[in-house]
């Protein structure tokens, strides 16, 4: 065989689905390990997640090859700009975008490391036919899946085309990789292979990189758990590899056994000679006594835990883009194996073996050569934790701020498939910049996604001159407002409700609960009847009616009975004791929502100023209205193929305790409706405990996956800390006086974070705005 870069790579074939054949009697499959947070849990978390990794190894047998890649490669500046920059538009608003775009570079180059960190899981196994072959890693992923879903760790099958991107992102860092499958006919090979390898003897060239293949000739039986971290977090790029083959139990011990004796045997002449020669055996070859230790400790924890030997190798590769980098970054090797007594060695003339092993193939191609292998039991495997790096980065993900643990960039998606639903909040105590911390969200998805739609409800009227600066619709809900919303309004896709739906009915309901809370003494159960029936007889004869309308419906029932003389009946006092009763909310000075809507409801930003609803006797009946609203808001934009960004501020006075029952239990359903509308919610509040200390709010909280979590105290933070299992050392980031800084939760991920606003820029103007008018107040 020609000796070409492809041939190189040493496998056969790689298929479609992502099986590989890689020697006669070897296949392997390729796993992304999601993530898990190990890094930030409390210690209890961290032993369930090395006892679910222990037992994922331990459970291969001895037909199996385990290898797990850590590869970690620095995301380039025009690749992150390229990810997170907000596109120029034709529509407006590009200084924005553009002071957005600066905030982002400048953010990149403050990041310590901006790097991107795999985790992927390769299994290997020798079966004489491929369908044995398949059978057989088909069992151990399932084996390996049970272990890894206890810590909530998802195990994504990489198929042919992700795993030649996997290995060409390690062969031609950097460069383009391949967007599809090769044809039939192609090697897949050919579609991966650097131009150009040249091996030295410790050293290595492909194209235009110039790389190093290390491994670990020696390390301390208790090597901790942040020794991988460490790898990680240098600095450099590269991949670290660690290769491992078990032996059956039965094997283990007997190897375990075999090298006691071997080391018993070296150590008794020099116990001997230190007897005969009078001095202590305390002074006999420490590195003879240090082994036998271990062996024993070895041969005892393998019998109380089922732990098994492996055949095994530590690999590093490192590479650069020239000889000088390269030398710095073996420099920064040396701290960390000098800090973990660990020793790296360069592997001489076996370079070329090295880089082969380190690709995910599933087979080390340095097993069976003297001093490259160790015999490691499984602890000492699993200590090699993959999770010991905390990041937060999505694909397609925003960007947020500085991830404060590893300094790399965060990006979030809150609507991709990271997270199992979108919805979410912002808390923190006043003055901890809550309220900047939102204007900062709800700008950047406004610049980013220009097609989507945006609703806030403003109990303060903070957010007014923001949506002034952006053209927003600025609702003032308040009584003796000239502004006017339609209750009866439905939405203008009826077709889109659920089929269950009875729209009519929906509007029915809607206001008998108006009513029940807006009167002193709520609506008797024959008033519920009638506003039933005048609802139905309404929409009978209006197409679009408001509120006047039905109002009008209700006077002409009760006109009719006084003709009739049926007034004395029970039913008709009851209808027209209620026609009294809303004659304030309707032809009187609260007929805000009696008329037709006088105000643009459509624009893609819509503020409701409820300030002064909130402290006056139509809380309950606004905010009512006002949920329809959005919901109808919501329902039509689906139909119309657009996503809506909905911001609720201070949720603690709408579903507190003292808030009504009603109004609590309307606004969680609407928590949960628009999420199956499409919809995104974010609640904001300053008080966590109001929101806790209700049924309602406690599901709205907990059925979120985002959590922007900023400056507590007091009970509010002994509450979080509890709710989310925080450390001492997660708190702290809870107590800092800095504004816009916490913690923010993604799924099962959190993370320290800071994004600080640069001054004197259109960006810090507007999501201040509003905030400086109350510290000059």
């Amino acid at each position: 065989m020609l000796p070409t870069t492809q041939n190189s790579l040493q496998y056969l074939d790689l298929e479609q689905k992502g099986a590989m054949h890689v020697t006669d009697n070897e296949y392997s499959k390729t796993y992304d390990l999601g993530t898990t947070n190990y890094v930030t849990a409390a210690h209890d978390d961290k032993i369930n997640v090395f006892t679910a990794w222990f037992d994922a190894i331990n459970s291969l047998s001895q037909t199996e090859h385990f290898q797990l890649s850590i590869p970690f490669n620095k995301v380039g500046k025009k690749e992150y700009m390229k990810e997170n920059h907000f596109p120029l538009e034709r529509s407006g608003g590009n200084e924005i975008r553009q002071e957005l775009n600066d905030l982002i570079a400048s953010k990149y180059d403050d990041g310590k490391n901006n790097y991107r960190i795999g985790r992927y899981v390769t299994i290997g196994t020798k079966q004489s036919e491929r369908r044995r072959a398949m059978a057989k890693l088909e069992s151990s992923q399932g084996a390996f899946t049970t272990e890894m879903d206890k810590i909530g760790v998802y195990m994504h099958e990489l198929d042919g085309l992700e795993r030649l991107k996997l290995m060409s992102s390690i062969l031609r860092p950097g460069k383009l990789k391949p967007k599809s499958f090769p044809p039939f006919r192609d090697r897949t090979q050919d579609w991966i292979a650097p131009q150009q390898m040249d091996f030295e003897s410790v050293y290595l060239h492909l194209d235009d990189t110039i790389g190093q293949l290390l491994y670990v000739e020696d390390f301390p039986y208790e090597l901790s758990d942040s020794f991988l971290k460490d790898i990680c977090e240098m600095g450099v790029e590269g991949v670290f590899t660690l290769h491992a083959s078990p032996y059956t139990f039965a094997e283990s011990t007997k190897k375990v056994k075999n090298q006691k004796t071997n080391v018993g045997m070296a150590l008794l002449p020099q116990q001997k000679r230190a007897s005969s020669e009078g001095y202590s055996q305390e002074f006999v070859s420490p590195d003879l006594k240090e082994a036998w230790e271990d062996l024993d400790e070895q041969s005892q924890y393998m019998r109380k835990t089922g732990s098994k030997q492996f055949e095994s190798s530590m690999l590093l590769y490192i590479h650069a883009s020239n000889r000088e980098a390269l030398i710095d970054s073996l420099d920064k090797v040396n701290e960390v194996q000098e800090k973990h007594s660990v020793r790296f060695e360069p592997l001489r003339y076996l370079q070329e073996q090295g880089l082969v092993s380190t690709l995910p193939l599933g087979k080390n191609f340095l097993e069976g050569i003297k001093n490259f292998t160790r015999g490691l039991i499984t602890p000492n495997l699993a200590i090699n934790i993959p999770w010991t790096s905390v990041e937060l980065q999505h694909k397609h993900g925003k960007y947020f701020g500085i991830n404060l643990l590893s300094k790399n960039i965060i990006s979030i998606d809150r609507r991709g498939l990271t997270l199992q639903n979108s919805n979410g909040w912002i808390i923190g105590v006043s003055g901890s910049g809550k309220s900047v911390t939102c204007k900062y969200n709800i700008l950047t998805d406004y610049y980013q996604n220009s097609d989507d739609e945006f609703i806030i409800l403003d109990p303060e009227s903070e957010y007014v001159g923001i949506g002034q600066k952006l053209g927003a619709q600025v609702v003032k809900v308040a009584p003796k407002s000239k502004t006017h919303i339609n209750v009866l309004e439905l939405p203008q896709y009826v077709e889109e409700m659920d089929e269950e739906d009875d729209p009519v009915a929906i509007k029915s309901d809607l206001l008998s609960a108006m009513f029940s809370n807006l009167l002193r003494n709520g609506l008797s159960e024959i008033q519920e009847t009638i506003v039933d029936e005048v609802t139905t007889q309404t929409f009978e004869q209006y197409s679009a009616p408001t509120l006047t309308d039905w109002y009008g419906v209700l006077g002409d029932r009760v006109q009719a009975a006084q003709v009739s003389s049926k007034v004395d009946s029970e039913v008709e006092i009851e209808a027209s004791n209620l026609w009294a009763k809303l004659a304030l909310y309707v032809t009187g000075s609260y007929d805000i929502f009696a008329h037709e809507t006088n105000v643009n409801l459509d624009n893609r930003m819509v503020i409701y100023d409820v300030k002064q609803l909130i402290k006056g006797k139509m809380k309950k009946f606004g905010y009512m209205a006002i949920i329809d609203q959005i919901q109808n808001r919501v329902i039509d934009a689906r139909r119309r193929g657009v996503k809506i960004w909905v911001y609720a501020d201070e949720v603690q006075t709408v579903v507190a305790p003292a808030s009504p029952p009603i109004l609590r239990e309307m606004f969680a359903d609407m928590w949960a409706r628009l999420r199956k509308y499409g919809a995104t919610v974010t609640g904001i509040s300053q008080n966590i405990n109001l929101i806790l200390a209700t049924p309602e709010g406690e599901s709205m909280f907990f059925n979120s996956e985002y959590y922007v979590i900023l400056r507590q105290k007091g009970m509010a933070l002994k509450t979080i800390a509890e709710r989310f299992e925080l450390t001492k050392q997660l708190q702290q980031y809870l107590k800092k006086e800095e504004k816009g800084a916490g913690l923010v939760v993604a799924g099962d991920t959190i993370v320290p974070f800071n994004n600080p606003i640069p001054k004197q820029t259109l960006l810090f103007d507007l999501v201040n705005t509003d905030a400086q008018k109350k510290e000059a107040s």
